[in-house]
C-alpha cells in the first residue's frame, strides 16, 4: 500500500514532503534526474521505490500489531535511515523505519506504547537519531 500524506507527516515536514513530490513529478514531467541533496538523486522509478518502501514498512506494521503474523523483516531500498525530518539524505528519500516507528504508536497506542529502533547497517543511520532525540 502507500503511505498517506498523514502518515509521512509524522516523521517529515510537509515542506520537505513537498519537495520530495516536485521533484517526483519533475522526473516525471521529463528531467532526467533531480538531486534533493549532495547524494539523494531522483530518476525514473525512484518515487514508486521511495513511495512503496514506506508503504511496505506499514503494512508490516500492521500485519504484526493485528496479529495476521508473528514478526516482519522489511528489507527495501532505499532504506531510509539518512533521511531527516526536513531533507533527503544519503540516497534516503522518506524515513522508512521512523515512519512505522510513528505509525505503530499513533494507530495503536494502547497496544505500542514504547519502540526500539535497531539499526544494524554499518554505519551510523543519523536519520533514525534524529528522529528518537525527541521521542
Amino acid at each position: 500500500r502507500n503511505p498517506t500524506r498523514e502518515e509521512l507527516s509524522r516523521v517529515h515536514t510537509d515542506k520537505y514532503i513537498d519537495t520530495a513530490f516536485e521533484a517526483f513529478q519533475q522526473v516525471s514531467d521529463g528531467e532526467p534526474s533531480v538531486y534533493l541533496d549532495s547524494d539523494t538523486q531522483v530518476v525514473e522509478g525512484t518515487q514508486d521505490s521511495a513511495v512503496r518502501a514506506a508503504g511496505v514498512t506499514l503494512q508490516a506494521v500492521e500485519d504484526v500489531v493485528e496479529g495476521r503474523v508473528r514478526r516482519a523483516f522489511v528489507m527495501v531500498r532505499p532504506p531510509g535511515h539518512h533521511a531527516e525530518s526536513k531533507t533527503a539524505m544519503g540516497f534516503c528519500v522518506f524515513n522508512n523505519i521512523l515512519i512505522g516507528l510513528a505509525h505503530a504508536q499513533a494507530k495503536y497506542p494502547d497496544t505500542i506504547r514504547k519502540a526500539a529502533l535497531l539499526d544494524f547497517d554499518v554505519h551510523h543511520g543519523n536519520g533514525g537519531q534524529e528522529g528518537c532525540d525527541t521521542d
